[in-house]
């Protein structure tokens, strides 16, 4: 039986991406691949991503749900409503 195929994570995809964009080169420059350097960018780039997304969640949170007046719904507005 096969396994489900699962999407990649977040953080797998960002390690990904660096991986590929270090080659994104028109000549492969020469020397090894630093690969705890690339490390660490990606997990600046997760934190920082974290700490925005945990912002926007707090602001959500905080900031009233406004509903729409008839007049502000299409639908409404034009079956007489």
């Amino acid at each position: 039986m096969d396994e489900p195929v699962t999407q990649p994570t977040l953080e797998e995809q960002v390690y990904q991406a660096l991986g590929e964009a270090s080659m994104c080169w028109s000549l492969t420059p020469p020397g090894v691949f630093d690969s705890e350097k690339a490390q660490g960018i990606a997990t600046r780039l997760l934190a920082a991503f974290e700490a925005d997304k945990a912002q926007a969640v707090a602001t959500a949170q905080t900031q009233p749900t406004a509903k729409p007046k008839k007049a502000d719904t299409p639908f409404i507005a034009r079956n007489g409503g």
